[in-house]
């Protein structure tokens, strides 16, 4: 009788010890679906954002972003401020690229110290669209920043806007003269991102 007990006891604490495993495993499969659903929507997500930015560029826009590479810091101030200002005639194209047609600077954009002003009229027009660039791109690099977007597909898309090579950190005269992190901590965190993983690829030593 004692044996018959000892049998019982026995193999109840194995259905119980199967029924744990049971358990856990499907604890774990859920995690792994779970996980998985997670990953798959941060890439819809990272994708969508991309979509987004595709539709709200324009041509105008991303010349614009390429003009204002060129301004020092006290250019982009006179910018953020709708000043008139002067920039180098070399910069010529860009800047007719980046205003109205009907810009009185299609047809005089040169003075007698070979630098072009820029009026008013026109500061205001080419801050618009930087500024507009910058918060879109703020939006979408936020979900980056916080990792609620895939990070490599919005890294693989976007790492050629900052080029140290090229002097390119993404607007960074304007944004400083915009307040820098305060107002584009994501931008703010991601050139700097950008930046230490092309300094640490360009440090790397090749070996034969």
């Amino acid at each position: 009788m004692s044996s018959l007990t000892d049998w019982i006891v026995a193999g109840s604490s194995i259905i119980t010890a199967v029924g744990v495993v049971f358990v856990a495993f499907q604890a774990l499969l859920a995690q792994r679906s779970l996980k998985a659903d997670h990953e798959r929507s941060r890439r819809e997500k990272a994708i969508n954002l991309l979509m987004h930015m595709d539709v709200i560029r324009q041509r105008q826009s991303s010349i614009a972003r390429k003009f204002a590479e060129t301004l020092s810091f006290e250019q982009s101030r006179s910018l953020l401020s709708q000043e008139s200002f002067k920039v180098e005639s070399k910069h010529r194209e860009l800047l007719l690229g980046c205003i109205s047609k009907e810009s009185n600077l299609h047809e005089t954009t040169k003075d007698s110290n070979g630098q072009i002003e820029i009026p008013v009229s026109d500061c205001a027009d080419i801050r618009w669209q930087i500024v507009s660039y910058l918060n879109n791109l703020e939006s979408t690099l936020s979900a980056w920043r916080h990792n609620v977007a895939d990070r490599d597909i919005l890294e693989e898309q976007y790492h050629f806007l900052v080029s140290p090579s090229d002097g390119h950190y993404l607007l960074k005269e304007f944004r400083r003269a915009a307040g820098g992190p305060r107002h584009f901590p994501s931008i703010e965190e991601f050139v700097s991102h950008i930046e230490n993983k092309s300094n640490n690829s360009s440090g790397k030593v090749q070996v034969a």
